[in-house]
């Protein structure tokens, strides 16, 4: 149980600004009294990108074997979740920022037509095993043609991020997943947006 405490993932391409906004919502949210956790992305729970399985699995096995390894990744998250939560003052309004959630890895195996890694991830579904948020934010790549070129530049060093969705591909993804999962933010930047989503959020805590 959350209790007043609110789950809110942030979702979107790589590079397009998501851990940024969450560094300065936390910052915001900190100085006003709010507790905040911050749930880093699985390139950080793994040590790296190259500690990644390969995008492109060569047999069905292989393939589960992939949705496995980030599904090892999400119990730690979970897990990391639940402790804060029991452990935290709950008087005290709370929020837990979630950078990036396992449905895009649900997605890129669908992309690469892994169908039997995608199954065990429907199944950590069903079965509760995963992070759900109160709300999804997803963040769009910047409109400026040349910040777009410059961060699509710096993409091969995100290998396992490469796929390029946006906010609408993505809806309709959760929801043939789940209807009641469904992001309630569409952003263009992280540096111009942080004012008018900190407003939502704290209607959301309210």
């Amino acid at each position: 149980m959350t209790g007043n405490a609110r789950i809110i993932a942030f979702e979107g391409p790589a590079l397009a600004g998501k851990t940024t906004m969450i560094e300065g919502l936390e910052k915001r949210m900190v100085l006003s009294g709010i507790q905040v956790l911050r749930i880093e992305d699985y390139t950080y729970l793994a040590g790296g990108h190259e500690n990644f399985p390969s995008v492109i699995a060569s047999s069905s096995n292989e393939a589960e074997a992939a949705a496995d390894f980030f599904l090892r990744l999400e119990d730690q998250r979970r897990s990391k979740i639940a402790r804060w939560l029991a452990a935290r003052t709950p008087e005290v309004r709370s929020v837990v920022f979630v950078d990036r959630l396992i449905f895009t890895c649900m997605r890129i195996r669908l992309l690469v037509h892994d169908q039997a890694g995608y199954c065990r991830y429907l199944q950590a579904v069903k079965a509760g095993e995963v992070v759900l948020p109160h709300m999804t934010v997803f963040v769009e790549l910047p409109e400026s043609p040349d910040e777009q070129r410059r961060r699509m530049a710096c993409r091969t060093r995100f290998p396992y991020w490469e796929v390029l969705y946006d906010a609408t591909g993505y809806l309709e993804f959760l929801q043939e997943v789940d209807e009641s999962i469904v992001p309630l933010g569409l952003l263009t930047t992280a540096s111009d947006k942080v004012d008018e989503i900190e407003l939502l959020f704290r209607s959301l805590l309210a």
